[in-house]
């Protein structure tokens, strides 16, 4: 909190106000060699406090400081101030400014009473009076740190040493440098490109911008429609929206949000969860936390999950975006944009999908009785891994064996685009 916006008490003793105040104005003026003017029980001429102001060509300014109770609820009166402008008019040399501060609070009838003595100076060729109360002081307090470690400590912003400094620095640029390597494993290996979109239609790049541009979205529709696939293009798309996203699957939620966040960003990032969010601030980037299948987690643990999910983004400022087979009856759900997928029309849907390839190509036939998913993840090419599911070419649909054909590159040649 500003200090200025702070309840501060201003000094219970009379001298330890008059320090302050020298404190206050040697910063006001620039003048480091301010000085108290003479001693305790010393004529002063209605000035406590004297030095030269660098902002008025070295000239003379002074300062009377008037304590007072403020348990009894004691200001500045008329006649004290015009007292201490009388004697301030016998200091010499000739002051050019002269102020009255108290530790009574303001008061516009006696700074109305100074600006009128101060019309009344311009006359005579005498300097302007000010009266300044307790919150004048500590806006001027404020603005110097210094006077602030001195007489207010505690509430003083922190040191910091030229080490500490050292470490701050050098931990924005690991963190700089765990988020870049978070990012670039989020995108390997390369996953199948989208697919062209017509104007309206909620696929490809459309249905990315819908993802990106909502603050919390619901991706809605039946198995099969490519929500997976786009929920994994939007992961990868938040780096270019400086966002740092989050892709957790909801049928690994066991009752434990901060293991399921582990268990999901495990393969990219040596960071732990809380080291990654904490990343993400330093960097002052904003988290998304994009939840996968909703409808795969245990129904009786699908409310705890919501509540989590408040949680975690109330704490966190966290946009959020899930995939479920239908709206979630949890109440969490109710702020969220529902975007609703529908199957493509027959006449749009692609009659095959394949890579174009150089010439010099190989056919790997696969027998889906002997060689489950996780097998084929291993030796067919890496955009194959990484989609939803298999583009595949029927080659004997009537075999017992089901044999699909997957025409892939030789090892020394690389995929070209895919088409679909």
């Amino acid at each position: 909190m500003n200090f200025n916006a702070r309840q501060i008490s201003p000094p219970k003793y009379w001298q330890q106000f008059e320090d302050l105040c020298l404190s206050i104005f040697r910063n006001v003026w620039g003048d480091p060699t301010a000085q108290k003017n003479g001693r305790s029980g010393q004529t002063q001429h209605g000035t406590d406090l004297w030095g030269a102001a660098a902002y008025d060509k070295g000239a003379f300014h002074g300062v009377q400081c008037k304590g007072k109770d403020l348990g009894l609820g004691a200001s500045v009166t008329e006649s004290e101030l015009r007292g201490e402008v009388d004697k301030a008019n016998k200091f010499s040399p000739k002051l050019s400014h002269w102020i009255l501060v108290t530790t009574a609070p303001k008061d516009a009838a006696i700074e109305a009473i100074a600006r009128e003595i101060t019309e009344e100076h311009k006359a005579s060729g005498l300097f302007p009076v000010q009266v300044f109360g307790w919150e004048d002081l500590q806006s001027l307090i404020a603005k110097y740190p210094d006077v602030i470690q001195e007489y207010y400590p505690e509430h003083a912003p922190p040191k910091v040493s030229p080490s500490a400094l050292v470490d701050v620095i050098e931990a924005k640029k690991a963190t700089a440098k765990d988020l870049e390597d978070y990012g670039r494993r989020l995108k390997e290996p390369p996953t199948v490109p989208l697919l062209a979109a017509a104007p309206g239609e909620l696929v490809g790049e459309n249905l990315i911008a819908e993802l990106s541009a909502a603050n919390d979205v619901l991706l809605l529709g039946r198995s099969g429609l490519g929500k997976s696939f786009h929920l994994e293009h939007y992961r990868r798309r938040c780096f270019e929206l400086d966002e740092i996203p989050i892709l957790l699957h909801a049928g690994h939620y066991g009752g434990d949000l901060n293991w399921a966040i582990h268990k999901a960003i495990g393969p990219y990032t040596p960071l732990t969860p809380a080291e990654l969010l904490d990343a993400a601030r330093r960097a002052d980037k904003r988290l998304v936390l994009i939840v996968d299948d909703w409808n795969k987690c245990a129904e009786a643990s699908q409310g705890d999950l919501s509540n989590d999910l408040a949680s975690f983004q109330l704490r966190y400022g966290t946009r959020i975006a899930v995939a479920s087979q239908q709206r979630p009856p949890q109440p969490f759900f109710t702020k969220f944009k529902g975007i609703e997928l529908a199957p493509c029309e027959r006449s749009k849907k692609p009659r095959s999908s394949h890579f174009t390839l150089p010439p010099k190509e190989r056919v790997l036939s696969v027998d889906f009785r002997k060689h489950s998913r996780p097998h084929l993840t291993s030796v067919l090419p890496a955009a194959f891994a990484t989609a939803d599911s298999f583009p595949l070419r029927d080659g004997n649909s009537t075999t017992t064996t089901r044999e699909y054909d997957y025409r892939v590159p030789q090892r020394d040649q690389q995929p070209g685009n895919w088409r679909g």
